[in-house]
């Protein structure tokens, strides 16, 4: 991640370039370029990454974002599971070609991905950076599925081509379990 006091599109361009430059960076890398103001701005429950996925090179966040709150957690992996429940529902109820549609959903999965690591670390006070980390300490599986997913995504073309329902099926069941899991939690 890369943090700037404001961002313009000769920054934009010169972080593309750096990307790529890299061996495989148009295809494998990933990163942020924020600016100080755009990262107050947005809901703390989305910094979850800024202060577990990305690490500190040089400076600090320390006065600049706080850390969200494990309430701030929950409703972040609350939101996850919701929207990807409803984009699931959506390609499931009308009409798609999901053969196209099912490789646009490796966002849809990292998400859900995301939500656990949130999850865990508001409940167990624990995070698991590592998609390896985390399948070891899940015990659901469909939880595990979707780690999985996201973890093999790139030798996963030829069966999401194959069986695009499932995949599919995958993030709707995952994402209405997870959201009724939360709203039975929250509401104990």
């Amino acid at each position: 991640m890369v943090v700037l006091d404001r961002i313009d599109a000769a920054d934009l361009q010169a972080y593309r370039s750096v990307i790529e430059s890299m061996p495989d960076g148009g295809r494998d890398a990933s990163g942020l370029l924020n600016s100080v103001p755009e990262m107050q701005a947005r809901p703390r429950s989305e910094l979850l990454q800024y202060f577990f996925g990305c690490e500190v090179l040089h400076g600090s966040l320390d006065g600049v974002v706080e850390r969200p709150t494990n309430a701030e957690l929950i409703q972040d992996a609350r939101l996850k599971a919701s929207d990807n429940l409803a984009d699931a529902r959506h390609y499931l109820l009308f009409p798609h070609d999901l053969a196209q549609k099912v490789h646009s959903l490796r966002y849809p999965f990292k998400e859900c991905v995301y939500a656990l690591q949130a999850w865990m670390l508001a409940t167990s006070a624990t995070f698991l950076a590592r998609r390896e980390d985390l399948l070891r300490a899940l015990t659901d599986p469909d939880d595990k599925l979707v780690v999985t997913v996201v973890r093999d995504w790139g030798k996963t073309q030829a069966d999401r081509e194959a069986r695009p329902l499932y995949y599919v099926e995958l993030l709707e069941r995952w994402s209405r379990q997870m959201l009724l899991w939360i709203g039975r939690v929250a509401t104990e």
